[in-house]
C-alpha cells in the first residue's frame, strides 16, 4: 500500500483511511491536506493488505475511479474488507474527488460515517 508509512499517524488520528487507486490520486489528496490516504497501486487488494489497514483503523473508504474497472474493483475489494469486519463507504467517491475536489470528498466522508458499500 503506497503511502501507508506516511499516513499511519493521520489514519489513527482520524480513525479512517481513504483507499485510492494510484500514486497521483494519493498525491492530489495529500496536496489538499487530506493525509489519511493510501494507494492500492491499481485496483487489486489482498486480504493481507486489508488486515494491515485494520491494525490502524476499522473504517476504510474506497475512492476508486467511477469507470467500469474502478467500480468492479471497489465491489471486489469491499468484499475482502468485509470479510475481515471492516467498514466501507460507498464506492462513488473517486468521481466525487475528481469533480468536486478534496474538500467535498472530506465532507462526504464525514457525512457517510460507518456504513457498508451497496
Amino acid at each position: 500500500l503506497y503511502g501507508l508509512n506516511h499516513a499511519i499517524q493521520s489514519i489513527r488520528a482520524k480513525q479512517a483511511v481513504i483507499i485510492v487507486e494510484g500514486y497521483f490520486d494519493l498525491l492530489r489528496l495529500v496536496d489538499t491536506g487530506i493525509e489519511n490516504v493510501v494507494a492500492s497501486s491499481g485496483t487489486a487488494m489482498t486480504e493481507q493488505q486489508a488486515r494491515m489497514l485494520k491494525r490502524y483503523t476499522g473504517t476504510c473508504m474506497i475512492a476508486y475511479d467511477s469507470d467500469q474497472a474502478g467500480v468492479s474493483a471497489a465491489l471486489r475489494n469491499s468484499e475482502i474488507l468485509e470479510r475481515i469486519d471492516e467498514y466501507i463507504v460507498p464506492s462513488g467517491l473517486g468521481n466525487l474527488a475528481g469533480v468536486l475536489g478534496a474538500i467535498a470528498l472530506a465532507e462526504q466522508v464525514h457525512q457517510a460515517g460507518r456504513c457498508v458499500a451497496p
